[in-house]
């Protein structure tokens, strides 16, 4: 599946180029039909110079969080874009906790996170005797809840270099543990 993609980008990213190079090449419009030696394409340095490449990359990105709350962080992820340089592809950011998680929710009302906040606590409330598991702290059982309840991964596409988050979106980080915590997030980009 992943072969597939890589190659489709790759004819694509090729036969964008082939107009402009038709008259300067006579290896490229063979390339660009049937047979596919990627051994001889590689070869060819003008074609080498003009494709477009598909990158994979992998990093962290450190979040602190001031305890419970959601924390817009779609800054943050754009800075990191823009610094990778990253132009078109997928961005997948995956928290490493179990008490807190990604979402894309709205940021035009400041009343929707306290909404959002107020549905946890009472869905899902701190109380001394109610979980089974021993907690580490008071608030370890129902922060995993509420962690089940949300999501730790969340896929954006990026497009010209942006992340095309609607206009009354954004991008948080779900802090599920009263006290301040450092939270890391695993970021995996594919793309040109």
């Amino acid at each position: 599946m992943v072969f597939v993609c890589v190659w489709t980008s790759l004819k694509a990213c090729l036969h964008e180029n082939a107009v402009n190079m038709r008259s300067k090449s006579k290896v490229l419009p063979p390339l660009l039909n049937a047979k596919w030696d990627v051994e001889s394409w590689a070869r060819s340095r003008e074609i080498k110079e003009r494709a477009c490449w598909m990158k994979q990359q992998f990093f962290d990105l450190s979040i602190e969080t001031p305890g419970k709350s959601l924390i817009d962080i779609s800054g943050i992820v754009q800075r990191a874009v823009s610094e990778h340089e990253f132009v078109s592809g997928l961005l997948t950011l995956w928290c490493v906790h179990t008490g807190a998680a990604l979402l894309v929710q709205a940021n035009a009302d400041p009343e929707v996170l306290k909404d959002i906040e107020t549905f946890f606590e009472k869905l899902v409330p701190k109380s001394l005797g109610k979980y089974h598991h021993r907690p580490t702290e008071d608030d370890n059982a129902p922060s995993h809840l509420r962690a089940l309840l949300t999501q730790t991964q969340v896929s954006i596409p990026v497009e010209q270099g942006q992340l095309p988050l609607g206009r009354v979106q954004s991008l948080y980080l779900f802090e599920h543990r009263e006290a301040p915590k450092a939270r890391r997030l695993k970021v995996h980009y594919i793309g040109t």
